[in-house]
């Protein structure tokens, strides 16, 4: 499952938060050998990692959530990652402390965890015809399946209704039955509806 998802209803930048364990005793930007906590990122499949950017007043800088002012009270430090110029894909990201030169090499750099996710900014499409077409009666199921999976969390976050032939008003939700799955919806008129 995807920890982070991107589509068009989403701004182009993605607000990402980090914590710091020892914010009980200093900040990131306070820690003598910490030199800058970046967000780094890499399309799914590609070896090469990135730095994450974001605009602040110098122009478009790497994120560094050690910067001063950044980490809040509590330790929260966010920043909002610009996907302005990321392409449609799949994204894998984690975050690199990059220290200071004292201590031996391999503590000089820590990389966290990676976390995938999306960014699809196209809306899902309906794939072929509703069916059936036509002569549709009350107890039978209408299926309309789209191009890649949909949300299917309750409450829904879409509406249907049906116009009925020869009938003034449609029925909208409160008159369907709805059964959705990964791809497909299907919608029933409710026999005591009609």
């Amino acid at each position: 499952n995807d920890a982070f998802t991107v589509n068009q209803d989403d701004p182009l930048t993605l607000e990402v938060k980090v914590y710091n364990p020892d914010a009980s005793s200093r900040t990131m930007f306070d820690a003598p050998r910490v030199k800058a906590v970046h967000l780094q990122y890499r399309r799914h499949g590609d070896r090469q990692w990135l730095f994450a950017q974001t605009t602040s007043d110098d122009g478009t800088v790497n994120i560094d959530f050690a910067a001063e002012g950044i980490e809040d009270a509590y330790g929260f430090a966010e920043v909002p990652w610009d996907l302005s110029q990321l392409e449609q894909s799949t994204y894998e990201i984690r975050i690199q402390t990059e220290c200071t030169q004292e201590g031996p090499p391999e503590y000089q750099t820590h990389l966290s965890t990676t976390v995938a996710g999306v960014i699809d900014r196209d809306p899902p499409g309906v794939y072929g015809l509703p069916n059936p077409q036509r002569h549709l009666i009350p107890g039978q199921e209408l299926r309309i399946e789209f191009t890649e999976d949909i949300s299917c969390d309750k409450p829904y976050r879409f509406t249907a209704a049906i116009k009925v032939a020869g009938i003034v008003d449609s029925f909208d939700l409160d008159d369907l039955d709805l059964m959705c799955s990964r791809n497909t919806i299907g919608i029933q008129l409710r026999e005591d509806e009609i």
